[in-house]
This record gives structure tokens, C-alpha cells and sequence, in this order.
């Protein structure tokens, strides 16, 4: 009983240790610049960016879900706008550019506050070809907010 109990402690111990050193690598959930060059592994920020993408596929269902069948007409309306940003911004764009042109963006100290999520949105923006003046201030304004 005594060695079950010292196995259970182990355990718990190990638990606690594994959770501090995942909560001190990832931080807080704060997912924005600092964060990303924090993360020297470029499998992770692949990963990151693949997880990132799938997430956005969720959110287009969740957004969708409760609409089918009730709002025909704004389900129809979220899957039109949904599908127009996705081939707009991310037709033929890897998991492996998209990290590039964060790493390339947050090389930049004063980008480090932006939202890894906003810094997608930006970058996709370069990608797709946005003119300079109107990527120089959409940056400018996700600065004042972040």
C-alpha cells in the first residue's frame, strides 16, 4: 500500500513539474511576438500555424452551425465570406511561409506586443500582394491596440 501511495506522489510530482515547465515555455496563453521568438524550434511554429489553421476551420463551424437549417440565408452569407478569405488569403500559402513572414514581422521590436493572430492577418496581407502604404498602416494600427 505504502509503495502505491509513494508511486501516486511520484506521479503527481512529475505531473506538477512537466506542467510548470510547459506553462514557462509557452507562457500564459499570451500568444503574441515575444512569444513566438521565444520558440527556437522551427517544427513547433510549423505546428503552431498548422494548429492555428485547423483552428480556423473550427471557428468557421462554429460560427455556421447554429445558422444551418434556422438562417439559411447568413449560413449561406458566413460560408460565402469564410470561403472568399480563405482563397484570397490562403490559396497555395504553406504552413512553412506563413511562419517566415512572422518570423520576418516580429524581427521588427516594436511588432513583438501583436497578437500572433493579428500578425497572420497581417502577413497574409503581404503575401496576397497588399500595397506597402496600406500594410504599413494596418500595422501602425495594431500597434496602438495591442
Amino acid at each position: 500500500m505504502k509503495s502505491k501511495l509513494c508511486i501516486l506522489l511520484i506521479a503527481v510530482q512529475l505531473f506538477f513539474n512537466i506542467s510548470v515547465a510547459y506553462a514557462q515555455y509557452y507562457g500564459t496563453g499570451s500568444y503574441n511576438g515575444n512569444w513566438w521568438v521565444s520558440v527556437k524550434d522551427r517544427r513547433v511554429r510549423n505546428t503552431f500555424i498548422a494548429g492555428f489553421l485547423s483552428g480556423m476551420e473550427l471557428g468557421y463551424h462554429f460560427s455556421n452551425w447554429d445558422l444551418v437549417g434556422a438562417n439559411r440565408e447568413c449560413s449561406y452569407r458566413v460560408t460565402r465570406s469564410y470561403n472568399s478569405f480563405k482563397s484570397n488569403y490562403l490559396a497555395n500559402v504553406s504552413t512553412s511561409q506563413l511562419a517566415d513572414g512572422l518570423n520576418q514581422f516580429y524581427s521588427d521590436l516594436k511588432n513583438r506586443k501583436i497578437k500572433v493572430y493579428d500578425a497572420v492577418w497581417i502577413v497574409l496581407n503581404i503575401i496576397s500582394g497588399r500595397p506597402d502604404n496600406e500594410v504599413k498602416e494596418m500595422i501602425e494600427n495594431y500597434r496602438k491596440n495591442s
